[in-house]
């Protein structure tokens, strides 16, 4: 898709194939879908701090590499989310003898301590 969109050069059969080894070893560790989103966003001028003439050329390897993890931010902030979630500490749910005497304590001090969770709204005047 992406070579396709811009006038080819004539090059030997040889010279295409060593272009696209080369683009598949430096993408070979970024997922299609990124490498997919990355030709697009090119393909439309969606890029920062490009010349608006470079974009008559396609990208080179290490610019479509950056493009694609770039693609992949959003996803990998999410993995990030879900591992930390993953590895989050389980906490034992309260004895039901402990709650009652801290809400005692609680109760004793002057706090008022909701009976049911959550709380029930406040009837407020009007």
């Amino acid at each position: 898709m992406l070579f396709t969109s811009y006038p080819a050069a004539a090059v030997s059969d040889d010279t295409a194939k060593t272009r696209i080894k080369t683009y598949l070893e430096a993408l070979s560790d970024r997922p299609a879908w990124a490498i997919k989103r990355a030709a697009e966003r090119w393909l439309k001028g969606d890029v920062s701090g490009v010349d608006r003439k470079t974009l008559d050329f396609p990208p080179s390897t290490a610019r479509l590499r950056e493009l694609a993890t770039e693609c992949m931010s959003p996803v990998n902030l999410e993995l990030a989310a879900l591992q930390k979630l993953t590895r989050a500490k389980v906490v034992k749910p309260i004895d039901p003898e402990e709650r009652r005497r801290a809400i005692e304590r609680l109760t004793r001090n002057g706090v008022v301590v909701p009976t049911e969770w959550p709380p029930a709204a406040t009837a407020t005047a009007a």
